[in-house]
């Protein structure tokens, strides 16, 4: 992977229409598509997808921090804002190409960004949850931007939006702990 690339678990099979009554998760066949995420965007022609999980690079320089990649980090990747916002523009400009008109999806950012992400998102039609979805690192790892000045940041946040009127199948809490 590089910093546009993607990881898309895609249904191999999707119901007729996009009305089509809930389905269990279980039973679905993925595939796991691996390329860059602008071409994919701007050339994809298969069927639409009801849930985008949307975990791009979050625009927090972490390859330049601490706890990135200029620690020697196998986790490298470019983190930019300028790239964060790219990859948003890139989804939302070709989001009627990839996404059905009633769908859900889950977008992880920094709460650095929260607000213009937020208008960003419903200016293209996205109706956003204000809560968003934390995912509470249990295991106490996370990044610490200044270790003599600030807490680590052990927690993860998430918008989830829909468009259209895509009914969630089982109530669940907003956040998560692992």
């Amino acid at each position: 992977f590089d910093e546009t690339s993607i990881a898309l678990g895609a249904i191999s099979e999707l119901p007729p229409g996009e009305d089509s009554p809930p389905i269990n998760p279980l039973s679905l066949k993925f595939k796991i598509i691996s390329g860059d995420f602008f071409a994919f965007a701007q050339k994809y022609r298969g069927p639409k997808f009801n849930l985008v999980h949307c975990d791009f690079p979050y625009g927090i320089n972490f390859d330049s921090s601490d706890s990135g990649g200029a620690a020697g980090s196998d986790s490298q990747y470019a983190d930019s804002e300028e790239l964060f916002w790219k990859l948003t523009e890139a989804l939302l400009f070709n989001q009627d190409r990839l996404i059905l008109s009633s769908a859900h999806m889950i977008f992880w950012f920094s709460m650095k960004y929260y607000e213009p992400l937020r208008l960003r998102l419903e200016t293209a039609g996205w109706f956003v949850i204000p809560h968003p979805l934390i995912w509470i690192k249990s295991d106490k790892m996370g990044i610490v931007s200044d270790y003599r000045r600030r807490p680590r940041h052990s927690y993860e946040t998430a918008f989830l939006c829909s468009r259209g009127d895509r009914p969630i199948i089982q109530v669940r809490d907003d956040f998560f702990s692992a």
